[in-house]
Order: C-alpha cells, then structure tokens, then sequence
C-alpha cells in the first residue's frame, strides 16, 4: 500500500520526493510519463520504495535521504536491509558472503563486531612462534608471511592466522626459496604472492604465484615476469601492490608493472628534480601518492592509464604544515593493504575508499582518509596540477599525532591504527579509530552498549587538537578530523603491535613470539 508522504519544513527545496530531480536524459523524467508530471516516488508501495532505495549508497541513505518526507525517513528506519547498508557504511565495510543469513542477522553480527572493536573484548588469543631472522614479511586478509634467511639460502612462509570462522591455524611452507627475493607483497583475496628480486646487468625478475600451493600463477602473463631497471640494487626499495599493479620504488625510480599482462605501463625517474621523492604509495590500481620533504613538504597525487603509451598525470599537490626552512624534512608515507576483492566467507569486508593514510614527518604522523585524497582524481579536476595549500585542506581533514616509533609496517588497517607499545607502560595495547561509526554515536558505539570492562578506556577525540613543535612555522599546527582512543591493559610485554581486518598482533623478540588477539 502506498504511504503518504508528509514533507519536512522547507518542501520546494527538497522537492517532496517528486522525480523532478532526475535530468531529461533519465527514462525517469517527467517527459516518460505522458500525462503525469508530477509523478512521485511516493505514490509507490512502501515496499519498492524500499526497493528503490537500496540502490543507493549508505551515506546518502542517512545523510540526504531522511531529508526529503518522513515517509522516507520510515522507510529507511524500519528495514533491515537499508539500516544494514547504512551501517556498513558508517564501519567503512562492504558486504560480503551473505551465505543463508538474512539482513537483520547481519545486522546483529555488524553490531557485535564494532562492539568487540570498541572494547577490545577479543574472542581468543593465541601465540605462534616468529622467525627472528625475518627479512621482510606481511600482513594481508589475515595471513601472516615472512621471507626468512638461512645459513645458505632462503625460505619463505604462509599462517592462515585463527578467524572468528576458523579458529585453526595452518601453515603453507615451500623451505628453501629457487631465488634470492629482496621482498614480496600478497593478496590473498587473488591467491597471490609476488616475489621481487635482482639480477645482473641491471634486470629484475617479479615471480607471480598462488598463494595456496605457490606454483605459477595461472593468471600472470609469465611465470617470470622481467623488466630492465638502473639502481635497482642500490639501498631503499619499496614494493606496493593494488589488483593487477605492483609497484616498485627504489632509488627516486618509480615502476608500475601489470602482472596480468607482463608490460610496465609507468617507468619514471624523479633523481634529476630539485626535490626527488622520499616515498611512495598506491592509491588506487590506478593512481598513487608520492612523499616529499626537503624544505617544503608536499604530498603529490598522481593517475595513470593501463596502457603503458601514456605519461602518468599530475593530479594535485597537497602541502604539508609549513616547517622552518633550515630543517630538511623527512617523510613516509604508509596505508593499509589493497584487496582486489572482498574477503571470502565473511557477511562483510572492509572498502578499500575506507582505509587511512598516515605521513609521517619529523614533527608528527598526519592521519587523513583516502577517501579525501581519492577526491582529486574526480573528472571536475580534469586540469589537474591543482595546489592545495594546507590551510585549505589539512586542518579540517586530518589529525596531526605525536610522532610514532614504529618498527614495522602493517600498523594501519583500514580506518584503525595501532599505537606502538608505550615506552612508560609496556603493558598498555592502544588503538585509534577514525571510522564513523567510532566517531559518532551509534548502536554498538554509544556509551550504554559499549559498558567496556575497567581495564578498557575509551576517549572521543571530537574537537581540534594542536601539536607543538620548533620545527613549525608559527610553531604549532591545529587539525581536528576525529576519531576514538581505546585502550586495554595486558598481561605481557611486547616491543611492536601490527592490526589487520580481524586480528592484532603483539610481537615478542626476546622469546621469538607473537600473539594473535582475534575478534
């Protein structure tokens, strides 16, 4: 039956809910309906209005379209399915395998789980031992990997760490390594492992396996996959991967390489510019960020097509807060993982757009969302090029923190970064959430259904915020993106914490150890 439609306080601006809205290009303008201009949406049934309305986004859903009449509001609040999708959004997940569960049940899943988040109530803890001679490792959809050394050669492992669906843990091995990787990145969402190593006469190999059984990768171009480089043995080198993109920076040298086709679609050299890069990161598997310091700091946002006949497109220039021109300014820049798909037999994964990107610089680790930086590669910005002085763009969209000592990477997953342990209480696990849904009170994140135990803190970080530092211009800066502080004691010392989708992970060197907490 249809329900009526009673508008809010201003009904010409938000148009009642009428299809006026839509251009005369749509099948849904007036125009298509003959003799009924003033066609409405609400003159539906309540239930394909409700059919309509998932097909829209859950940002719009609790944002714009409560707006409109209070049939719509009463739509979106009394099903499921909408209030499931709006509830993603807010906890940056999408769906996922849906399996047989309906949406309320879902719905009560989404809600537990942002609970346990918010509390750190984990559902198990488990210690599994860790190779103290690692040379690089990764943290990926909840498999641990670590590229070891030995006494003659290397081997390389896989843990399918313990899951809220699978509380076993198994281990893929293949011993010694046929080659002498310098690194290796993975997504287990495509059964992938890439592993990067150096050749004479200026060659690199990047060798495509399965992740599962690590044979050749069915759906690389090679099983070898090798390209000419300069420098490529010469110190610092960083490999980063996004779908069908791995990168490479090493040396000022930056190449994107489509593993699926076997071409390298970017090769530049950024050595001959006055201020070469200090650090990379693949935005999307179709644009990245570049890291400057020197004497004027500055985040570079670049795109780029898949074929390899064209040059990479200078998007924008963000700039860093002013330093003081004697000191040369270091920076890095680190986000979670990129997963080509969503994760497998979970109702819900986390958006890749949901992730944060931290920089770091002498005075302090910058957070600020992908999704900010990710807006610059819009079609209104077709010039590209823009520069985005940091008044306009750093103090409302992110949060300037002390600087943090961290050992390893994977500190960040998605929208939640884990602090490095506290120097003055080793005991302390700390983690910071700049999702939505942390940020803003919502079921399973208000204060009455979250009742953390007395050995959990919660802090809500809503205002503005300022770091001080000599090294400033004006000596302090002001940011104010917000986000909530959770912090739990435990009962054991750990030199470095790393955070994945399910998973923390406190590292034990002295005992060669790390313990997976599980929610």
């Amino acid at each position: 039956m249809a329900g009526k439609c009673r508008d809010y306080d201003a009904p010409d601006r938000i148009n009642s809910g009428r299809l006026r809205l839509f251009t005369p290009a749509s099948s849904f303008h007036p125009r298509a309906f003959g003799s009924m201009p003033n066609t409405s949406l609400n003159n539906l049934p309540q239930e394909i209005l409700s059919e309509i309305l998932t097909l829209l986004d859950g940002r719009t859903l609790i944002q714009s379209c409560p707006l409109v009449c209070w049939l719509w509001k009463d739509t979106i609040d009394t099903s499921a399915e909408l209030r499931l999708s709006i509830e993603l959004w807010a906890d940056g997940m999408v769906a996922g395998d849906l399996g047989a569960s309906t949406p309320v049940e879902r719905l009560k899943a989404l809600y537990e789980r942002r609970r346990a988040w918010l509390t750190l109530d984990w559902a198990s803890r488990e210690s599994f031992p860790v190779e103290a001679s690692s040379r690089a490792y990764e943290l990926v959809d909840g498999v641990f990997a670590q590229q070891t050394i030995g006494v003659n050669s290397e081997s390389f492992s896989a843990l399918w760490l313990p899951s809220a669906r699978d509380s076993s843990a198994r281990v893929t091995s293949i011993g010694d390594l046929d080659m002498d990787p310098r690194d290796f990145v993975l997504d287990p969402t495509q059964d992938l492992v890439a592993f990067v190593s150096e050749h004479p006469e200026d060659v690199a190999h990047i060798e495509c396996r399965t992740l599962t059984t690590l044979q050749p990768h069915p759906l690389a171009a090679a099983p070898i996959l090798s390209f000419s480089v300069i420098n490529f043995a010469a110190g610092y080198l960083l490999v980063d991967l996004a779908d069908d993109v791995i990168s490479l920076f090493f040396d000022q040298h930056v190449i994107l390489l489509n593993w699926r086709v076997g071409q390298v679609i970017v090769d530049v050299d950024c050595s001959p510019l006055m201020f070469s890069p200090f650090s990379f990161s693949l935005l999307t598997p179709r644009s990245y960020i570049l890291g400057y310091g020197g004497q004027a700091g500055k985040i570079e946002i670049w795109s780029f097509e898949a074929s390899h006949h064209n040059e990479p497109i200078h998007m924008a220039t963000l700039q860093l807060p002013p330093h003081v021109e004697s000191h040369y300014l270091a920076t890095q820049v680190h986000s979670g993982p990129f997963r080509a798909n969503p994760a497998a037999r979970r109702p819900f994964s986390k958006s890749n757009e949901s992730r944060l990107c931290v920089i770091s610089v002498d005075f302090g680790d910058l957070v600020v969302h992908h999704r900010h930086l990710r807006k610059y590669l819009s079609p209104w910005n077709s010039d590209g090029g823009m520069i985005v002085p940091w008044d306009e763009w750093g103090p409302l969209h992110s949060r300037l923190l002390p600087p943090m000592p961290h050992r390893w990477f994977r500190y960040v997953h998605g929208e939640r970064i884990v602090l490095p342990p506290d120097p003055e209480d080793l005991l302390i696990l700390q983690i910071l959430d700049f999702s939505a849904s942390a940020s803003s009170p919502r079921q399973g994140s208000d204060p009455e259904s979250l009742s953390p135990a007395p050995h959990v803190t919660t802090e809500l970080h809503t205002e503005p915020s300022t770091v001080f530092d000599d090294l400033l211009v004006g000596k302090s800066v002001t940011t104010s993106l917000p986000y909530r502080k959770i912090s739990r004691r435990v009962d054991e010392e750990y030199v470095l914490f790393l955070i994945d989708e399910e998973q923390i992970i406190g590292v034990n060197d002295l005992e060669s150890l790390m313990t997976v907490y599980t929610f």
